[in-house]
C-alpha cells in the first residue's frame, strides 16, 4: 500500500479534526505534494458542508408520545407471561422428570441384563492341543483345572 492510499483512509478523520497531532502532521506534510489527496480532502469537506446544510427534521411531541404508546403496547406481555414462550403448554413434573428418568433406567437395566446373560451363558474358549499343558511357544505358563503345579520352570 502506497503512502497516498494510507493517507486517503485518514482524510475523512482529518477533515473532521479527529486525528491526533502526529497523524495530522504527516497529512499536512503530504498534502502540498499530492494533488489527488488534496482533491479527496476537498470532496470530504464539501460532503460535510452539504450534510450540515440539510435541515433537521423533528417530530412533534404528540407524534413522539403516540409512538411511545404504540411501542409500549406491542412490548407489553399478555396476561403476565413473557412475550416469548418456549413451550406451548405447562407440563407436569411427571412428564418433565419421571417419564425420561424411568425410560433411561429401564434401558440401562435391559442393557445390563443382556450383557450379564451373555457373560454367564458363553462357554470358555478351549485351548488347542499343542498348547495344552505346555508353554513352549510363548513361555507363559498355562493353568488348567488339573494342573496344580505353580512352580516356575
Amino acid at each position: 500500500m502506497t503512502k497516498c492510499e494510507e493517507i486517503q483512509f485518514d482524510l475523512p478523520l482529518y477533515s473532521d479534526g479527529s486525528l491526533d497531532a502526529s497523524e495530522r502532521a504527516i497529512i499536512d506534510a503530504h498534502l502540498p505534494e499530492c494533488p489527488l489527496c488534496r482533491q479527496k480532502l476537498s470532496e470530504f469537506k464539501q460532503l460535510s458542508l452539504g450534510l450540515r446544510s440539510v435541515p433537521r427534521q423533528s417530530a412533534s411531541l404528540e407524534m413522539l408520545n403516540s409512538i411511545r404508546v404504540a411501542v409500549a403496547d406491542r412490548l407489553a406481555a399478555p396476561s403476565g407471561y413473557p412475550s416469548f414462550q418456549l413451550m406451548d403448554r405447562r407440563r407436569s413434573w411427571r412428564e418433565i422428570w419421571l417419564v425420561p428418568s424411568t425410560a433411561a433406567a429401564l434401558a440401562s437395566l435391559t442393557i445390563g441384563l443382556t450383557l450379564l446373560s451373555f457373560m454367564l451363558t458363553s462357554s470358555p474358549v478351549p485351548l488347542s492341543s499343542e498348547y495344552r499343558g505346555s508353554s513352549r511357544a510363548t513361555n507363559i505358563p498355562v493353568f488348567l483345572p488339573g494342573n496344580t503345579d505353580i512352580s516356575p520352570g
